[in-house]
C-alpha cells in the first residue's frame, strides 16, 4: 500500500515503510527533471541547522508544507538520500529545537527512519500545518523574527506581508475553547469513605488536580500500545504508587472511545489517585491530600504537592513523545486543602516533609511500606525528601481552602530539569500565596530543582 506523506499518520508508519515512501517521493532513480521540485510546500535539507528552523516557521505562517532532513539537493531537486548523522533519536532533537526557537510552537508531525545501509544516518520528515497564529523566531541574534514562504524560498516577511499576516490572524483566530475543554474534566476527581460503613463514597474535600491541555488540541487515536505506555509511565514517575503490595491496592482501568483512565486506591488507608489521557493529547492527574497521623490529626503536605507536580510534568512529556505531540500547552491545577493544616516537621530542621511520599521513614513507619522502582537508595534520609524550611512562612489561619494555578508549557520545557523545576515553583508560589502564606520563590526554585534530581527526572 502506498504512503501519502502529506496526509497519512506519520507515527503509524514503520521505519522501513517510511524510508520506502521517502524514496518513492524523491524518485531518485528517475531522471533529474522528473524529480519533485522545492516549492511553496516542499523543502529539502541535508542537515538540521538554523536555516531549517526558518523553513518550519515560514511553512506555519503561509501554506504549511513538508521538510525533509537528510536529503542532499541540487537546484531544489533531491539529489541523494544520504541521511544526517545522529547518535540518538533525531526527531526528539529536532522537536526540542523547534519548541525552543519558534513561538508559539507550530502544529506539526514528525517521523524518522534510518538509512538501511548505515543505521547511524537518519532521514526525518517534518510535516508542518498552516497555523492560526503568527509564528516568530526566538533564536538569539535573529534580526528577522517573522518568515514567510515564497515559491521555493523561506525569507523574512516584508512590512506589507507582516501586516497582512497580523490582520489575517486577527480575523481568523477563533475564541479560545479552553473553558469547553475544561468542562470535560469537571467530573475527574477522587473520593473518600462515607460517614458510615458501606455508605456511598463522597467527593474528597482535600485534593490536587493537574491538567495539561495541548494548544491546539492534538488528534490521536488511542490504542493498547499508548495505554500501556501510560501505565508504565505512571509506575515510573509517581513514587509510592508502585511500591505497595498488589493485594493491598485496587487498580482499575476504564476505556472509552476517546479516553483511558487509571484509578489507584488503597482501601485500608482510604487514599485514591487517578490518571487520564484522551485523544486530544490531554493528560490529567488527581489525588487525595488528607493524610492522618497517629495522635496528631490530619494534615496536607506541600512537599507531596511539589512531588506530584514534578511527576506530572515528566509524565506529560513522555505521553506527548509517545503520541507524537511536540507543541505548546497550558497547565491548570486546582488545590483544595479542605481546611486541613499544613504539615511541617517542627521537631527537625528539614522543613516541609512529605506524607504520601515519606517511604515509611517517619513518622509512622508501619503505614507506608513502599519502595519506588526509580529510587536509587532506600530508605531515603529524611532531608532528601523535604522542602527547605524557608520556602514559605506559614500563616494561621489560612485565607480560604482552595485555589487555582496556571502555567504555560511546551515540549522543550518538559525535557529539562531546570525548566520543570521552574514551572513547579511558579505553580507552588501561586498556591501558597492564594492560601495566605508568604512564599520565597527563589528558594522554591532551588528546592524543586533538587527534588527533580532526587527523582531522576533528567531525560
Amino acid at each position: 500500500m502506498s504512503v501519502d506523506l502529506y496526509r497519512d499518520d506519520l507515527n503509524a508508519i514503520s521505519g522501513t515503510d517510511l524510508f520506502s515512501a521517502i524514496t518513492a517521493f524523491c524518485r531518485i532513480s528517475e531522471p533529474v527533471e522528473d524529480r519533485p521540485q522545492e516549492d511553496y510546500r516542499l523543502d529539502f535539507k541535508q542537515e538540521w541547522k538554523e536555516e531549517a528552523i526558518r523553513v518550519v516557521a515560514s511553512f506555519a505562517n503561509t501554506f504549511g508544507g513538508i521538510l525533509f532532513v537528510g536529503i542532499a539537493d541540487e537546484k531544489g531537486k533531491p539529489k541523494e538520500i544520504i541521511g544526517a548523522s545522529s547518535k540518538s533519536e533525531m526527531k526528539t532533537r529536532i522537536a526540542s529545537s523547534i519548541a525552543s526557537n519558534i513561538s508559539p510552537t507550530p502544529a506539526y508531525d514528525i517521523a524518522e527512519c534510518a538509512i538501511p545501509t548505515d543505521t547511524t544516518k537518519k532521514v526525518c520528515v517534518i510535516r508542518v500545518r498552516r497555523g492560526t497564529d503568527l509564528y516568530l523566531l526566538t533564536t538569539k541574534g535573529e534580526s528577522n523574527p517573522a518568515y514567510v514562504r515564497n515559491a521555493d524560498e523561506s525569507r523574512p516577511a516584508r512590512a506589507a506581508e507582516l501586516r497582512a499576516l497580523i490582520e489575517q490572524r486577527s480575523a481568523t483566530t477563533p475564541q479560545s475553547n479552553l473553558a469547553r475543554r475544561l468542562d470535560e474534566w469537571q467530573q475527574f476527581g477522587v473520593t473518600t469513605n462515607g460517614i458510615r460503613p458501606n455508605s456511598p463514597r463522597l467527593c474528597s474535600e482535600a485534593f490536587l488536580k493537574i491538567i495539561t491541555l495541548p494548544t491546539p488540541p492534538s488528534k490521536l487515536v488511542l490504542d493498547q500500545a499508548l495505554e500501556e505506555h501510560v501505565f508504565r509511565t505512571v509506575k515510573l514517575r509517581y513514587p509510592g504508587v508502585h511500591g505497595f503490595l498488589p493485594s493491598a491496592v485496587e487498580l482499575d482501568e476504564q476505556r472509552g472511545r476517546d479516553s483511558y483512565e487509571l484509578r489507584w486506591r488503597h482501601p485500608g488507608l482510604d487514599f485514591e489517585r487517578k490518571w487520564r489521557v484522551n485523544s486530544g493529547g490531554e493528560f490529567g492527574f488527581t489525588t487525595q491530600l488528607k493524610y492522618g497521623l497517629t495522635e496528631s490529626g490530619d494534615f496536607w503536605s506541600l512537599c507531596d504537592v511539589a512531588l506530584a507536580l514534578i511527576g506530572t510534568l515528566a509524565a506529560t512529556g513522555e505521553w506527548w513523545e509517545a503520541s507524537g505531540y511536540f507543541g505548546d500547552a497550558r497547565l491548570i491545577a486546582w488545590l483544595s486543602v479542605g481546611g486541613l493544616p499544613l504539615y511541617k516537621l517542627n521537631r527537625y530542621p528539614h522543613g516541609f516533609a512529605p506524607l504520601f511520599y515519606s517511604r515509611g521513614m517517619w513518622p509512622d513507619k508501619s503505614k507506608w511500606p513502599m519502595k519506588p522502582i526509580n529510587v536509587p537508595e532506600y530508605p531515603f534520609a529524611e532531608a532528601e525528601t523535604t522542602l527547605s524550611p524557608d520556602v514559605l512562612t506559614p500563616t494561621d489561619p489560612q485565607n480560604g481552602s482552595g485555589c487555582v494555578a496556571e502555567a504555560d508549557l511546551n515540549y522543550s520545557s518538559l525535557r529539562a530539569r531546570d525548566e520543570m523545576a521552574n514551572t513547579t515553583a511558579l505553580v507552588l508560589n501561586q498556591f501558597v500565596r492564594s492560601l495566605g502564606h508568604v512564599a520565597n520563590l527563589r528558594t522554591l526554585r532551588a528546592s524543586t530543582e533538587y527534588l527533580t534530581g532526587q527523582l531522576q527526572i533528567d531525560r
